[in-house]
């Protein structure tokens, strides 16, 4: 029996690992894109809701594209974080859900389908 030359294994395996990185990785992006299209999720409206309650007002909102605000003339107001349906992974994640605080306290949870984060 011929014996293998020494390190054949190893280059064996980086040559493998080479050569199936590409298709790894568009095997990722191809997944990742049949998995759009969340419709939310409880268990992200769960996880949202006291980072909603926690924020006091508009002033104090903070700086993630995926926060927005809006202040009515009368002095009311209503503030919220969404996630994307259209975010790779997103139906695995909790995309399209929104969860809002107004004026008044009340924090409510939506979900559905969300085109992009609100604060772009």
């Amino acid at each position: 029996m011929k014996r293998l030359p020494k390190f054949f294994w190893w280059k064996l395996a980086v040559f493998v690992l080479l050569l199936g990185s590409p298709f790894l990785f568009i095997g990722f992006i191809v997944v990742g894109f049949q998995f759009t299209g969340g419709s939310g999720s409880m268990a992200k409206a769960q996880q949202l809701r006291p980072q909603v309650e926690a924020v006091p007002g508009p002033e104090s909102l903070p700086s993630d594209r995926n926060w927005a605000a809006v202040k009515c003339a009368n002095g009311e107001w209503i503030l919220g974080i969404s996630t994307s349906s259209h975010d790779m992974y997103s139906s695995w994640f909790g995309g399209g859900t929104v969860v809002l605080k107004d004026s008044r306290g009340r924090v409510r949870c939506f979900l559905g389908h969300v085109c992009g984060a609100v604060g772009h």
